[in-house]
């Protein structure tokens, strides 16, 4: 179905991209037609050795055919790059369930393909579905990415069934084709298939069943579009498998859907007056007031981490060998801050409490100012990624800024160690208690950043909590007695 009924939708189809998964069976049904190319995006080489290896006759052939160029590179890397236009792309992907394939059902995504499309090209691509029965979640993941693809495409067709066959183009007249017309164009191609087949496909083209499809996604209204920098259909796809395989997690995830920005904003900004109250009158412990830095910072190195693998990912898509680079980088940093304000502790007086104290705000204050900047560079750089300059430059500042990241958690540690053994004599107490507070706001940073505010709040509005809260944890410091 997939294959057929969108090549029949296309009156000539000459050029064809596949996108994943060409070797189960794709390939085959495709090379049935009157294709001249096909180009077939496959990230993993080790995938089509395998399949070469122990493929049977038909599948090696199919590999083997001199109409298949295969490329071992991201399918969107390969749109973004190429200068090539294509009848049909077929983006052959599971749903959005993680931020990699995400990246495969966003706004600028669909923009990279229109242009990849000639004038009656047409986008292929799958969606969770069922012809009886469709659940909430599934009602709200559907209308998500469907009204991402009308931002760009103004025609779109939608055959349901099991999984929902999407056809988006920008020619109306590839898009409106009625059953008669594809089971005109098998008989003139010769198709020789096992499931398709007149009744089928007038099955598939049931006007009663679209129509109940339609009237249900209308259930969702407006949803937020699906973006690069805010990938809302991750956390609907993660509410939809949820709610099948584990209903009490769905159940805090259907929960997470009310959360706002500033339900956030709000009791942080609460949580760390208090503080300020306490130790204004003294009522806090006294050496408290560098935990909780040590918590912020812990968080917002996780979480710019992470923000900067995605945000790597959505311009390049390969990923493989470059998070090695960008973590390596981050641990680079890491090393160089600790080593570097490891020497410059060990070049002061230890009497001079206030040179401590001074320099740790400075570095808090850099933390806040850094993020700042890294939403700027952000902005700009998805904003000009269309200049080939900019975006052959975006992978080196994008590895700069996880070093300096790096390098601004690793020199809080041990000038923080410092500060704290200034009011204690036990340094097992104050390594064990600044590491867990670390180990603590890395540990928010990991699970809620991924999971939560980059699906719900996007790129952006993360990078401005984490401001948020070190500016907040800079605030507590500056006012705390020392």
């Amino acid at each position: 179905e997939f294959v057929h009924l969108s090549l029949l939708s296309q009156p000539n189809p000459q050029k064809v991209l596949l996108v994943g998964g060409g070797f189960g069976g794709v390939l085959k049904e495709i090379l049935k037609h009157p294709i001249q190319e096909v180009n077939y995006a496959e990230l993993d080489p080790l995938i089509i050795r395998t399949a070469q290896q122990h493929a049977s006759s038909f599948t090696a052939s199919n590999l083997n055919d001199p109409r298949v160029n295969i490329h071992y590179v991201d399918g969107r890397y390969l749109i973004r790059t190429s200068d090539d236009r294509y009848d049909v792309i077929f983006i052959n992907l599971p749903d959005p369930s993680t931020l990699e394939i995400n990246r495969f059902y966003t706004l600028e995504f669909y923009r990279m393909s229109k242009q990849r499309l000639k004038a009656d090209g047409i986008l292929c691509f799958l969606l969770p579905g069922s012809i009886t029965y469709l659940s909430r979640e599934m009602i709200d993941l559907n209308p998500t990415i469907i009204q991402t693809t009308k931002h760009v495409f103004p025609y779109l067709s939608i055959i349901p069934g099991e999984y929902n066959l999407i056809l988006a183009s920008s020619n109306e007249s590839v898009i409106q084709n009625s059953a008669d017309i594809l089971i005109q164009r098998m008989r003139e191609r010769s198709l020789q298939t096992r499931l398709l087949s007149d009744f089928h496909i007038r099955y598939k083209f049931d006007q009663k069943r679209r129509k109940w499809y339609d009237s249900e996604i209308l259930k969702a209204g407006k949803m937020s579009l699906n973006r690069d920098f805010h990938p809302s259909a991750l956390y609907y796809d993660l509410l939809f498998w949820n709610s099948i395989h584990s209903p009490a997690i769905a159940g805090i995830f259907r929960q997470l859907k009310c959360l706002r920005f500033s339900y956030i904003i709000i009791p942080t900004a609460l949580m760390f007056g208090i503080l300020l109250l306490l130790q204004r009158y003294r009522l806090a412990w006294h050496k408290s007031f560098i935990v909780l830095p040590i918590i912020a910072t812990g968080f917002a190195g996780m979480g710019v981490d992470i923000v900067l693998v995605l945000a790597f990912q959505s311009f390049y898509g390969y990923i493989y060998h470059w998070i090695g680079l960008l973590i390596a980088a981050f641990m680079v940093g890491l090393t160089v801050g600790g080593m570097w304000m490891t020497r410059r502790i060990n070049g002061v007086q230890q009497e001079n409490v206030i040179d401590d104290y001074a320099t740790f705000l400075k570095l808090e204050l850099f933390i806040v100012l850094y993020t700042a900047v890294l939403i700027s560079v952000l902005y700009l750089l998805s904003r000009f990624q269309e200049y080939a300059f900019i975006f052959a430059a975006a992978q080196y500042i994008l590895l700069f800024l996880n070093i300096l990241c790096g390098f601004l958690v690793g020199a809080e540690f041990p000038l923080a160690n410092t500060i704290y053994q200034k009011h204690t004599l036990n340094s097992t107490e104050t390594a064990s208690k600044l590491y867990a507070a670390d180990l603590i706001g890395s540990w928010v940073g990991a699970l809620f950043v991924t999971i939560t505010f980059i699906p719900l709040f996007g790129i952006f509005n993360t990078c401005l909590l984490i401001l948020f809260i070190n500016f907040c944890s800079l605030l507590v410091f500056a006012f705390a007695k020392r």
